[in-house]
């Protein structure tokens, strides 16, 4: 409750402020004037929805942040704002009843990128959960925010952390791909890294990878690893950053010609450097059409599904075919794989590597 003379104070500064004068409200603060007389009557606020950023220095000087103010300013468009009360002592930690949100995990839903870096510079805690009761690094991919992926993991963030799951039905809605979201619902030990390379985001995989996170592992109950999720979308260079290359940048590729059965090798300047005859998928075991990424390779190989010999055999984007060595009848005649003759399959397998890209042609 405000005496006479502080409320009739309060009133003058709220005049002076409306007309503008900054030379009257600077003279009425020193002699007491209070800029944040109550949650509902604060110039403070007041001054920083009108953009008004001298003003808000002037009364910041005299009175500190009010409490739930730079939540409040940490969506898109507020950044300046925001930093002008971190300057002035903000605390960048705290819950906002009844959101129980921080002015961080704010920031970071609106995709205000630069002022959540600043905030975490500030001492925001990289750590409190966010959306769904997750972590900020998950929420950060989840949202696709990159630059705060990159800033969280230089701040400490542990790249290897377990989802928790199941998630919420809010965070569900973030997720790309149905592989992630029924893994998300059904399975466990999921990682920020499978998460990102569900997102198709090679920036955020390429500064996951940089900060120690680990591509050998693999979720309890459907045995999916990261590669398999950028599989699921025929996302050939992730599959490439995934095994260790330039996803932009190709020694060599591949490509099959099923109607002249035929295997072509090309380098980068497209010149061709290796051709064998190939049997392909029979009726009923068509080899499918499309792009695909050398993504294992075995010496020796005995097939899971029919138990038979492949040597030199390289499947493509994990999936239940590729190529190996095996009898070539100048027509299809395999159950899907790419049979290479004796002789050549070795060389073919020297000549590759993993990652390299495999078109499958008409």
């Amino acid at each position: 409750m405000l005496s006479p003379s502080e409320a009739r104070l309060a009133k003058e500064l709220k005049d002076a402020y409306a007309r503008r004068d900054r030379s009257e409200c600077e003279r009425l603060l020193r002699l007491g004037a209070d800029p944040s007389p109550s949650a509902s009557d604060c110039l403070i606020r007041q001054a920083a929805k009108d953009d008004e950023i001298g003003a808000l220095h002037l009364f910041l000087a005299y009175r500190e942040v009010p409490e739930g103010m730079l939540y409040e300013f940490s969506g898109v468009g507020k950044t300046h704002i925001a930093s002008l009360l971190l300057a002035h002592g903000a605390n960048p930690n705290p819950s906002r009843a009844p959101f129980l949100n921080t002015p961080f995990s704010h920031a970071l839903w609106w995709g205000n990128e630069r002022l959540a870096c600043r905030l975490l510079d500030a001492g925001a805690s990289p750590t409190v959960p966010s959306i769904g009761q997750q972590t900020p690094l998950v929420v950060a991919i989840a949202l696709g925010r990159r630059e705060v992926v990159r800033c969280l993991l230089e701040r400490g963030a542990n790249p290897n952390a377990e989802i928790e799951t199941p998630v919420s039905a809010d965070f569900l809605k973030l997720v790309r791909g149905r592989t992630m979201n029924w893994l998300l619902r059904k399975d466990s030990r999921i990682t920020p890294l499978m998460l990102a390379a569900d997102s198709g985001s090679l920036e955020m995989v390429a500064a996951l990878l940089d900060h120690g996170a680990k591509i050998n592992v693999w979720t309890r109950r459907a045995s999916i690893w990261p590669i398999n999720l950028a599989a699921d979308h025929d996302d050939i260079r992730m599959m490439r950053l995934l095994l260790g290359k330039d996803p932009h940048v190709e020694e060599r590729r591949v490509e099959i010609s099923l109607s002249e059965q035929r295997l072509r090798l090309f380098s980068a300047a497209g010149e061709v450097v290796f051709s064998t005859r190939i049997s392909t998928g029979k009726d009923g075991f068509q080899t499918p059409l499309g792009e695909y990424a050398i993504t294992n390779r075995h010496r020796s190989w005995t097939s899971t599904i029919y138990r038979s010999h492949m040597p030199f055999f390289q499947r493509l984007s994990c999936r239940d075919f590729g190529f190996h060595e095996g009898e070539v009848l100048d027509q299809p005649a395999s159950h899907g794989c790419i049979r290479v003759p004796p002789g050549n399959a070795s060389r073919l397998f020297a000549m590759t590597q993993l990652g390299d890209r495999v078109r499958i042609l008409p």
